[in-house]
Formats: C-alpha cells, sequence, structure tokens
C-alpha cells in the first residue's frame, strides 16, 4: 500500500510540474519553486502547515527518487535538490476531532456513494487506502479484515452493532471479490475525488474548521477514547505499529480517561471522618 500510496502522490504532485523536464536541466531554484507552488496562498496558519506539510512529503518521494538516480549515475550531480531543506515544524499530528453531532451533518451532506464511505471510516478507524481496496470477502463475523494495511500487517477490526448492520447492506448481493466501497460509477475512488467530495460535504454541513477525510479516523479513536477505551485497545483498531503513535495523536483525550479511570475505579479504604477543611483560595 505504501508504494501505491507514494505512486499516487507522485502523479498527483510531482508529474505534472516536473515529469518532463530532464533532471540534469533542473536547478535549486527550479526545485524550490515547485515545492513553494505547492502551499497555496492563505491567512490561515492550519491550512498553511497543513499544506506544508503535504509539500514535504512530496518532497521526500522526489528527494528518494533523484538520489536512487543519482547513486545509479543516471544523474551527474545531486547538488541543485540536496540544498533545498523541507519546511520546519509543520510535521505534528492533527487535532481535528469530530463530535458525534458534528459526524451526523456531514453523513447528512454527502451524496450517497460518498456518504458510505464515510461511514466506513466512522465505524472501522481505517485509512483511506484501506477502505478503498476493502472487498466484500474482507467483512466475516461482524468484523472487517484489513489485508492491506500501511504497517503491511493484516489486522481485524469488530464492528459494533450498528456498524455491522451498516456493512451487511453495503456487502448485500456482492461477489466477494468486489468492492465494498466504489465510487458512483463502480470503479474504486481516486484520492482527489474523495478530497473534493469531502470539501463539498463539509461546507454544505457547515463544519468549521472543515475536516478532512483522515481526521475521520481521528474521529474514531477519539470517540472510542472518550467513552472509556484503553490505549493499547485503540493502537491494535488503527493499526499502528507501536503505542507511541498512539499517545501522539491522542494523548490529551488518553489523560481525561485516565483521570475519569482514577476517580471511578481507584479502591475506597473507609476514610476517617474529620472536620479540617483545606483553605481555598
Amino acid at each position: 500500500q505504501s508504494v501505491a500510496v507514494d505512486r499516487s502522490k507522485a502523479t498527483a504532485l510531482i508529474e505534472p510540474k516536473l515529469g518532463t523536464k530532464a533532471i540534469d536541466s533542473l536547478t535549486t531554484g527550479d526545485y524550490l519553486g515547485w515545492r513553494n507552488g505547492l502551499v497555496p496562498e492563505t491567512e490561515d496558519p492550519e491550512e498553511r502547515r497543513r499544506a506544508q506539510a503535504t509539500a514535504n512529503r512530496a518532497w521526500t518521494i522526489l528527494r528518494a527518487a533523484l538520489n536512487m538516480a543519482y547513486e545509479s549515475s543516471k544523474v551527474q550531480s545531486a547538488d541543485a535538490w540536496r540544498r533545498v531543506r523541507p519546511f520546519e515544524n509543520v510535521d505534528r499530528p492533527g487535532d481535528r476531532f469530530l463530535s458525534e453531532a458534528e459526524c451526523r451533518r456531514l453523513l447528512n451532506a454527502c451524496r450517497p456513494a460518498f456518504r458510505s464511505l464515510v461511514r466506513g471510516a466512522l465505524y472501522t478507524g481505517c485509512r483511506l487506502g484501506e477502505l478503498v481496496r476493502l472487498r466484500t470477502a474482507d467483512v466475516v463475523d461482524d468484523q472487517v479484515i484489513v489485508r492491506h494495511s500501511k504497517a503491511g500487517k493484516m489486522r481485524r477490526i469488530p464492528l459494533s452493532d450498528e456498524g455491522a448492520k451498516f456493512f451487511d447492506q453495503v456487502t448485500a448481493g456482492k461477489a466477494g471479490d468486489d468492492l465494498v466501497f466504489p465510487a458512483e460509477d463502480g470503479e474504486a475512488w481516486e484520492r482527489i475525488d474523495v478530497h473534493r467530495s469531502m470539501v463539498a460535504a463539509a461546507a454544505a454541513a457547515k463544519l468549521s474548521p472543515a475536516p478532512t477525510f483522515r481526521d475521520l479516523r481521528r474521529t474514531y479513536g477519539s470517540l472510542l477514547i472518550n467513552a472509556g477505551a484503553e490505549g493499547a485497545v485503540i493502537q491494535r483498531l488503527l493499526g499502528h505499529a507501536d503505542q507511541r503513535m498512539t499517545l501522539r495523536v491522542y494523548s490529551h483525550l488518553l489523560d481525561k480517561t485516565i483521570e475519569a479511570t482514577v476517580k471511578t475505579k481507584s479502591p475506597t479504604f473507609g476514610l476517617e471522618k474529620s472536620k479540617v477543611r483545606k483553605v481555598k483560595p
């Protein structure tokens, strides 16, 4: 999946500007101009940060390809691109989590095929790449089997009662190899179409700040944590390689869960009665 994602990003972000140019003809200014062109002019600092983070990821893919070309002696010099530095302090986990009410508003604003895809994300916490490749045979015994994950490991995601009913509906009458979430034309979703559909639905639902599709995955985790789920459970469900990623994204929510657990589940030992009280400022 990682290779497919990188290829998709290269097709969308790199090839349109640099795909027809010889590497030896490109200067540091050309690379900087391309990178900076990926960041739109905006007064919204969070929108700018996200665009810069996306540009950094695209630059990582391009730089890896350039370095391989140089190491294979297909390019005479690597000086032009090695002078380019990524944007600094922009790669941090997103903090947009939708409430249940916001999720309902978003769903009501979606077109039918896209609504199913959004529901799939909210019921499973799957990445977009995992959802668009999901086949009917991957939905078994009220579970979704993710065979093509970012970490390269298969995982099983149990479904809630409502989630199980939904997946029964969207897989009814389909062959095992059929896509669970086809686009309106019956083919697999393209990322750009998902992005455009998300922007349109968020605007129609009047959600501010506007969520991205990736925020649905964070929302899945955050709503479970708010319901009392532990970090280790979230890690397994989301397919994080280790709990550091889970803590990085959900640490502030987990702190609240820990606090609530201590207050409601700690043992009591029969405190002796006393009239002593702390004087509050």
